[in-house]
């Protein structure tokens, strides 16, 4: 039965998954974390006195040629490291890899036009098919990723929306962390700017990392949960 007590032995198994899935990729992991300090200095401009106002040239080709490429590599990197450690025969393929952010981003803006709508439909969305981009990963019947992602979560609604919510305070404690970093730590120092950026760039890919293990793990267990309703219904035909 799937339950509280279930989302708590998944965040547990999540936190059990961080470091052997962060080690499977850490020499990505720093490289990562490095172009985004690069990103931080240059194109965030903390360094170069940067007044206010619209980007630079050199602020937007930096936003668009490490920034962004680089937040959507270390996404599929901690989705592929996540489900290798459900699945160990598991390759993110280019394909996969296209696929999951095409579906990631169209969920997020489905998500975000509920919430727009009213809160509690962006609420529901969540809950419903905010998995959808794991489960293409994890499931290979062939079966439409939504169709499956809406039936797994079924009978789990409650649940789900208890994990979303746990791994989002777990996540709260860092971003406030982040923030404190970018507006507190002075410029003025750079050693100790450049230090703490680059802990804080390392501590958001764990954060990534965490998050995508829980999602993988609940997406795991509700595909075991639907497989044994398919297999009950046909016995009972």
């Amino acid at each position: 039965m799937i339950n509280a007590a279930t989302v708590g032995e998944t965040l547990a198994a999540a936190f059990t998954d961080l470091a052997p899935a962060l080690r499977s990729w850490f020499g990505w992991l720093l490289a990562f974390a490095a172009m985004l300090l690069v990103y931080g200095i240059a194109g965030g401009g903390w360094t170069l006195g940067a007044s206010p106002g619209p980007p630079s040239p050199l602020q937007a080709a930096l936003t668009f040629g490490i920034a962004i490429p680089v937040s959507i590599a270390t996404t599929v990197f901690s989705v592929a490291a996540a489900v290798r450690r459900v699945q160990p025969s598991f390759r993110m393929t280019p394909g996969r890899a296209v696929a999951f952010v095409g579906w990631s981003f169209g969920t997020a803006v489905f998500i975000f036009l509920g919430m727009l709508a009213l809160v509690l439909p962006g609420i529901y969305l969540a809950a419903r098919i905010g998995l959808r981009p794991v489960i293409l990963l994890l499931d290979d019947s062939g079966e439409n990723a939504l169709t499956r992602t809406f039936r797994a979560t079924g009978k789990a609604f409650f649940p789900t929306l208890l994990l979303w919510l746990s791994v989002w305070l777990v996540e709260l404690p860092f971003s406030l962390l982040l923030v404190f970093i970018a507006f507190k730590v002075p410029s003025t120092a750079p050693a100790a700017k450049i230090a703490a950026s680059f802990g804080a760039n390392l501590v958001s890919i764990a954060v990534t990392q965490f998050s995508y293990a829980a999602q993988v793990r609940w997406s795991s267990i509700l595909l075991d949960a639907d497989q044994r309703n398919d297999w009950v219904s046909q016995l009972e035909r």
